[in-house]
């Protein structure tokens, strides 16, 4: 399935005419023994949808400042080999909240890269989930965003079949995630509560400014709607 799915993901960058497509494989070509042999020597294993992801296209390697094609609205699946250095920088900077979690997108936000990361602990009830983090938005920690790989590469692709990600003339993604269509979409490849459901904390609980100031400038901060912000207040439906 998801082999079938990242050929109909290609076939929409193609359709989109997205810059990014051309630079996916421009790095070391794909070797899944030495990937697997890499990540076992930090205890991990590989899942398959790891695996097809990297068959398919080999990721992003490093690029040079001002870069600004991405994949999808979190960014750009980074070089299968720069998942590793970047996971022992992760680790050794945050400390065990981020063991077994291993970065495979970098996204670009005020200026930093924060980890989206897929779970490779196969002790986790999250196993194979995916998670972002951000000093910003997540400040507790990492937080489920897809319930899967396989389930974010169908978001992906039902966004872009349904023209909710367009180019524009610099090649540039273009998107607007703040609207009901894009959140019927997401919910319904991925069933289990994510960052980005109103119900995700406790409804009685006031929600940090700096969580809703961070939203406000990615322009979601309709994820507070009916929620309380400390210095604010309510935040109306």
């Amino acid at each position: 399935m998801m082999k079938e799915e990242l050929v109909e993901l290609e076939k929409y960058l193609i359709q989109s005419k997205n810059p990014v497509l051309s630079y996916l494989d421009k790095g070391t070509p794909f070797d899944s023994k030495k990937f697997a042999s890499e990540l076992k020597l930090l205890d991990m294993e590989p899942t398959m949808d790891l695996i097809d992801l990297y068959n398919w296209k080999s990721g992003l390697p490093e690029q040079p400042f001002g870069f600004n094609f991405n994949l999808f609205s979190e960014g750009t699946f980074i070089h299968y080999m720069e998942t590793i250095t970047t996971y022992k920088t992760v680790f050794q900077y945050w400390g065990m909240e981020f063991y077994k979690l291993l970065p495979i997108i970098l996204k670009p936000y005020l200026g930093a890269e924060d980890p989206v990361m897929i779970n490779l602990d196969e002790k986790s009830s999250t196993h194979g989930s995916i998670l972002y983090y951000s000093s910003q938005i997540t400040p507790s920690g990492p937080t489920l965003i897809y319930d899967s790989l396989h389930s974010m590469i169908q978001t992906i692709i039902e966004h872009y079949r349904q023209n909710l990600y367009s180019i524009d003339e610099n090649g540039e993604l273009l998107y607007d995630n703040n609207n009901e269509k894009w959140d019927n979409i997401r919910k319904k490849f991925n069933k289990e509560k994510s960052l980005w459901d109103d119900d995700m904390n406790d409804d009685n609980a006031f929600l940090p400014k700096e969580y809703y100031d961070a939203l406000c400038q990615l322009g979601m901060e309709n994820i507070c709607a009916g929620r309380c912000v400390e210095g604010i207040g309510y935040i109306p439906k």
